[in-house]
């Protein structure tokens, strides 16, 4: 009798299952909801701390569209200026806006919009626009004042 007849077949291990993972699976797996949760955290922070800035683009805009139906400057840059001191008092705090008048005021969203819009440009109307003679405000480019006070209000610091 030839002795390979009686060797049987080789048993070849179960296959490898993929459940349950190895530890370092657990620990890639944990680290990575930790940081979805952690960037889902900070977007939803980013969002929230910039919402004051919606809204205000929102009533600028609104405030834009009700100066084209009525054309009424002086009240037009006295509700813009009243509302970039109320973004102002929220961001910078009540001591450091409230004094704030005239070519300080100018100076002072220039300097925190980083730009020359306030003192050198279009923005002067802000203080001037209650004093001006209806001839100095009929020269005013709404559309230009618009766009300086919304690029403020998306770049402030």
């Amino acid at each position: 009798m030839d002795p390979l007849l009686q060797l049987k077949d080789i048993h070849l291990p179960a296959p490898v299952s993929f459940w349950p993972p190895a530890i370092g699976w657990w620990i890639l797996a944990l680290i990575a909801l930790s940081s979805f949760i952690a960037l889902c955290y900070f977007i939803f922070r980013h969002h929230q701390k910039n919402r004051y800035r919606r809204l205000a683009a929102q009533e600028l805009k609104r405030l834009y569209q009700d100066f084209q139906t009525s054309k009424n400057t002086p009240v037009f840059t006295n509700k813009i200026n009243l509302l970039l001191k109320q973004i102002s008092v929220i961001c910078y705090g009540k001591k450091t806006v409230a004094r704030l008048t005239d070519s300080d005021w100018l100076t002072f969203l220039d300097t925190h919009g980083n730009t020359q819009a306030f003192t050198q440009g279009v923005g002067q109307i802000l203080t001037s626009a209650p004093y001006a003679k209806p001839t100095q405000l009929a020269t005013i480019n709404a559309e230009e004042l618009y766009q300086c006070c919304i690029e403020w209000i998306r770049k402030h610091k």
